[in-house]
């Protein structure tokens, strides 16, 4: 959402224009807010569920961002660390 500001000004506008400003929207608001529904439905499609922050454990030597992990080593992935790799050279 963050990348398409556009998408998210239009859905405000349809949420203020459908509800308005002055209450949150509720169940029965959403026959009105379509828009909003196939984004929200979108949203969860493209968002991993799988919780990757469970242990892990390599299956072969390898090296990760030019560092060596050993086979057997347990690794933590944590999204959104992808570059801490290259950060912290």
């Amino acid at each position: 959402m963050a990348h398409h500001q556009d998408l998210q000004t239009r859905l405000f506008q349809v949420i203020s224009t459908d509800i308005g400003v002055n209450r949150l929207p509720t169940v029965s608001d959403r026959p009105r807010l379509d828009m909003v529904e196939a984004t929200v439905l979108e949203l969860l499609r493209y968002i991993s569920h799988v919780p990757l922050g469970l242990p892990h454990f390599t299956t072969a030597d390898t090296s990760v961002a030019g560092f060596f992990v050993g086979k057997h080593t347990k690794v933590l992935i944590a999204p959104g660390l992808e570059n801490v790799a290259e950060i912290n050279r």
